[in-house]
């Protein structure tokens, strides 16, 4: 399931933060909270919302 597949891959990457030099370590813990809150924001959308293209 995707869902299963993201856990995995932040869980991969909180791994890479804690080992990770000081200066990637800030990084890679900001990237994971903004791809946290993402997704928490995504899965909060209800799944008739139309999608708006880019277009005029």
């Amino acid at each position: 399931m995707v869902l299963d597949r993201i856990d995995d891959d932040l869980k991969l990457l909180h791994a890479a933060a804690e080992t990770a030099p000081a200066e990637i370590h800030g990084l890679l813990t900001v990237i994971s909270a903004r791809i946290h809150s993402l997704i928490t924001v995504a899965l909060q959308l209800p799944p008739d919302i139309p999608v708006q293209s880019g277009g005029g």
